[in-house]
């Protein structure tokens, strides 16, 4: 295996993954040329960075409007008050259950987070008694 090889190689997972995925394929594929076959060859390892996105914070009055338009649907009022007030993830939500709530400490245990990492996160009151209902 040489430096054309590689290339070649590198030149086709380019074409065919992900910026994130080639980050990964290239920083091992750096350390199996290094450690099992005792080979420097030259692998620029590919960077990911985020994509841009529009940062801007609701306004007061665009959060009233959106709790406005889930006014008299419960299950949906509940769902953006939660999603809202407290940051969770989307599939976080989907995986709660009820006992994972704690009315009383005003917080929500997420059993199953982002890398199946646990942890608490606060609620107001607000959305404390939307879910009660």
């Amino acid at each position: 295996m040489g430096q054309d090889d590689l290339d070649d190689y590198l030149s086709h997972c380019y074409t065919t993954l992900s910026k994130n995925s080639m980050v990964i394929v290239t920083a091992n594929l750096k350390k199996f040329l290094i450690y099992f076959l005792n080979k420097d060859l030259d692998i620029k390892i590919a960077r990911s960075t985020a994509p841009e996105r529009d940062k801007t914070s609701l306004t007061k009055d665009e959060i009233k409007e959106m709790f406005k338009c889930a006014t008299g649907k419960s299950l949906e009022l509940a769902i953006l008050k939660t999603l809202y007030y407290t940051g969770i993830r989307k599939s976080e939500l989907i995986h709660l259950d009820l006992e994972d709530i704690d009315f009383e400490r005003l917080q929500i245990t997420i059993k199953h987070g982002k890398r199946d990492r646990s942890r608490c996160v606060n609620m107001t009151r607000d959305c404390a008694s939307i879910l009660q209902r």
